[in-house]
């Protein structure tokens, strides 16, 4: 699952760059609330069930 780890660091590499720029517009701060809680809640689905293998 390196690929994974890889690609949740990417993700919060990019966040944390972008977040600064985008809060400024609130609807863009709720988006990316909305994207956060979407992306952590899939990596962990992915991970329950790849630990139940």
């Amino acid at each position: 699952m390196a690929d994974l780890e890889n690609s949740g660091n990417l993700f919060i590499f990019i966040t944390a760059f972008f977040i600064p720029i985008s809060f400024n517009h609130s609807y863009l701060k709720v988006f990316w609330i909305f994207v956060y809680l979407t992306f952590s809640g899939l990596l962990y689905i992915l991970g329950f069930v790849h630990s139940n293998d």
